[in-house]
């Protein structure tokens, strides 16, 4: 059986700040020139199937049909993130005051690290 259980409060309210620094984050990262074209086309076309009438799951099935849509945002946007230059990101999140993403180390298995190539 797993440890897995609903998230408490504060783990929501953890998931919703991180939402929200992602998507400001998005959107600096959508006015910027630095960023390709190609990335910019992701958060387009999740916004695209979010207002389109096709849906994998229709929005009539309450609760799960609002469920796929949220998360194609949330993918889309993630998915926007990785694709644009790290440094580019790098330089936003120190702008907007934001930490980068940190693994959860709670499991007692994972080191939090950071590395270097000296020769390849």
């Amino acid at each position: 059986m797993s440890n897995q259980s609903t998230p408490n409060p504060g783990q929501r309210l953890n998931m919703v700040q991180e939402l929200m620094r992602n998507a400001n984050l998005a959107w600096h990262l959508l006015l910027d020139p630095r960023v390709s074209i190609l990335a910019k086309l992701v958060p387009a076309a999740a916004l695209l199937y979010v207002i389109s009438p096709i849906d994998l799951i229709p929005d009539w099935f309450v609760g799960l049909g609002q469920l796929d849509d949220i998360a194609i945002i949330l993918l889309g946007i993630r998915l926007f993130i990785s694709m644009c230059p790290p440094e580019v990101v790098q330089w936003y999140r120190n702008q907007l005051g934001q930490e980068p993403p940190r693994a959860n180390t709670s499991d007692g298995q994972t080191i939090d690290s950071t590395y270097r190539v000296i020769d390849e």
